[in-house]
């Protein structure tokens, strides 16, 4: 096969010289056509014959077999070489047409030119083999039919053939190519390939018809590309390896790798464990959440001063699991404190049920000033200490840390409530009737203003004085003050109150003589006061010496009353005036007592001494002792002095001696009452204290 393709190659070799020779002739001829049909006829014969003969200068010389070369047979395909005729220049090539450096020639025959003998000539400069070497000549024959003329395509026409005048002559026919019915010659497998003349040219390859056209180095690119984007395509969509490729050997995992690969398996196999749990520990909690419900919730109450609270807000936390997580239950009913009702009293109760509970209480005033801060049971012994708005919050709660580590309700409920203290104060007059010379008392007790309170009267009063049990005051009532009822106000704590006391007239002692040395001696009137002790009168401390011991008579020894308190001694009077009431006398302030010289005076409760000194003239040594809300008790005419002025004295304290005769007073700020029922501890207004 590839001997019978190298001889094809080289058979238009042959024919180039043939055109190349065949050119001067058409020059000569000027292009002209050489004459009429019988001319073509011969021209074909002669190209037949030319190729057959055309094969010599192909091969090297040498000797051939005579058998070799058979004559051309028109019916018969020749045994020589096939050579393919030439596509015309109108249609598709299978390659691309050849370079038009080298246009096919044609072969014109002059007008005057003899005719063809049926030997092809040798072309000029062409060698011919001796005819010894060479293939015997066939001889000469007859033209034989031409059948294969009417089925022979038209030979194509060459860019040259296009361009020609319109006059050239018709009989004008391309050499070029050669007839499919050319003989064939068969080389001798066993004779070695000649080689060829040194000044041969070599013939160009003719296109083979059978043979694909060859595509331009843009048709390749595109092709190139198409198919490289379809490649691609089907690589992405099936994703298969090319089975064609080497697979490199995976390399062995190291231990780091192993150990990654592991910690990795346990990590998801622990992230799915953890997963299961939850999904398993959401499903149970939630069904303990929906059990949770609120009939485990405390119930709790409180009341305030017998009144019922309403519950502000609460919040209360139901266990789920355990303490860690809980269902809280919330309600908010108000903001504002709830409104109660006055508090008359300074001391409220509160009430709290609640069981396994604790209680918070603060109270607050106006000034929103915290007054009271504990528990419910520290509040029971509170007092309220003056009148006013408070505010209260009460919280009553449970914590966790009051469960001992169980699993139980906690939470808080809230009460707030606000209400007045408007305690009426206690005002009570200690008798409504006083004689002349006695002594009335006003308690105000159950005050909660730190003001003092007052009293607006016409009697003589010490004023409010601040005790024990309360606010007191003194009412001492003169000898002489007129009888009748006298109007009491009273305001404390905000309140006022009016009270009435009256005052009776004292049975009146009376004492005639005859002259004016029988009246009793010593004796000193309610004019007779001495400056010093005048000046004592309204001083002296407030608080009462006397609350806790009382009073004491002062005379030791066995007295005799000389002249009492409230008689009146008269001088001559005439029996109708000691009938009538009437006449002139002095009446007695104080007592005059009768009784052993150099007699113990004690002090007739706990002082202090204001004065203790010998004031001279009827007075003589004098003892002026303080003991407190306004009460004093003076002595005159004492035998000798045991105490000095400003010493605190005691009850039963002797304080000086006695002579045969000696005053003794009781002044209640400046009025003088009756002495003897104080000493001995008969006077009501001082025993209330």
């Amino acid at each position: 096969m590839e001997e019978k393709k190298d001889q094809e190659r080289v058979i238009p070799q042959s024919e180039q010289p043939e055109a190349s020779a065949l050119a001067p002739q058409q020059g000569q001829e000027g292009g002209r056509p050489s004459g009429g049909p019988g001319k073509n006829s011969r021209r074909r014969r002669r190209r037949k014959a030319k190729s057959g003969a055309g094969q010599g200068p192909s091969v090297a010389p040498g000797p051939e077999k005579a058998g070799d070369a058979q004559p051309p047979a028109p019916a018969e395909k020749p045994a020589g070489k096939r050579v393919r005729p030439v596509r015309p220049a109108d249609e598709k090539p299978n390659r691309p047409p050849e370079s038009p450096a080298e246009p096919e020639k044609t072969e014109q025959t002059p007008a005057g030119a003899a005719e063809p003998t049926g030997r092809p000539e040798p072309a000029p400069g062409e060698e011919t083999a001796p005819a010894a070497e060479g293939p015997k000549a066939a001889p000469d024959m007859p033209d034989p039919p031409e059948p294969a003329e009417a089925t022979q395509p038209a030979p194509p026409q060459t860019p040259e053939q296009t361009e020609k005048p319109e006059d050239a002559p018709a009989g004008t026919e391309e050499t070029t190519g050669q007839p499919e019915n050319a003989p064939e010659e068969k080389p001798d497998p066993a004779e070695p390939e000649p080689e060829e003349p040194a000044g041969t040219p070599e013939p160009e390859e003719e296109p083979e018809s059978e043979e694909e056209p060859e595509e331009t180095p843009e048709q390749l690119r595109r092709t190139a590309e198409l198919t490289r984007t379809v490649q691609l395509s089907i690589e992405k969509l099936t994703d298969v390896p090319d089975p064609m490729e080497a697979v490199e050997p995976a390399a062995a995992p190291t231990l780091a790798d192993r150990m990654r690969e592991g910690l990795w398996r346990v990590l998801r196999w622990l992230l799915l464990v953890a997963a299961f749990v939850a999904l398993v520990a959401g499903v149970g909690i939630a069904w303990l959440y929906s059990g949770a419900s609120d009939e485990a919730i405390p119930e709790v109450s409180a009341s305030f001063n017998g009144q019922t609270l309403e519950t502000a807000s609460s919040s209360w936390h139901v266990p789920v699991v355990a303490n860690f997580f809980k269902r809280t239950y919330s309600e908010k009913n108000f903001t504002e404190p709830e409104q109660l009702d006055d508090l008359e009293t300074t001391r409220a109760v509160l009430r709290v049920q609640a069981d396994g509970c604790d209680t918070e209480l603060e109270i607050t005033d106006e000034a929103d000033q915290t007054v009271f801060e504990g528990t419910a049971e520290e509040f029971e012994s509170f007092r309220f200490s003056q009148n006013g708005s408070y505010t209260g919050r009460l919280r009553v709660y449970r914590d966790n840390d009051s469960l001992d580590h169980e699993a139980g309700v906690s939470g808080q409920q809230i009460y707030l409530f606000t209400f007045q203290v408007r305690l009426k104060p206690g005002i009570r007059l200690n008798t409504t009737t006083v004689q002349q010379g006695g002594v009335a008392a006003l308690r105000v007790s159950g005050i909660l203003d730190t003001e003092t309170p007052t009293l607006d009267t016409d009697l003589t009063n010490t004023g409010f004085y601040e005790g024990e049990s309360g606010w007191i005051v003194y009412l001492p009532i003169e000898y002489d003050r007129e009888p009748g009822d006298y109007t009491l106000t009273v305001t404390a704590g905000g309140y006022t109150e009016e009270l009435t006391l009256t005052v009776s007239q004292r049975t009146e002692q009376a004492r005639d003589v005859s002259s004016r040395s029988q009246l009793t001696s010593p004796y000193l009137g309610l004019e007779d006061t001495p400056a010093e002790v005048q000046a004592l009168l309204n001083t002296g401390a407030a608080e009462a010496a006397w609350a806790e011991e009382g009073f004491v008579q002062p005379f030791t020894d066995s007295i005799e009353i000389s002249l009492a308190y409230g008689t009146t001694e008269y001088v001559g009077r005439t029996r109708t005036q000691r009938q009538a009431g009437t006449g002139s006398g002095r009446t007695s302030t104080n007592i005059v007592v009768t009784g052993r010289r150099g007699g113990q005076l004690i002090a007739p409760a706990d002082g202090q001494v204001l004065l203790a000194e010998d004031l001279g003239g009827t007075a003589g040594n004098t003892i002026v002792i303080d003991h407190g809300a306004g009460v004093k008790s003076i002595f005159y005419n004492l035998r000798e002095l045991s105490v000095q002025k400003g010493q605190t004295v005691i009850r039963g304290q002797q304080i000086a001696t006695t002579n045969q005769a000696t005053i003794g007073e009781v002044r209640i700020v400046d009025v003088p009452v009756e002495p003897l029922s104080i000493w001995r501890g008969q006077c009501d207004a001082l025993r209330y204290y």
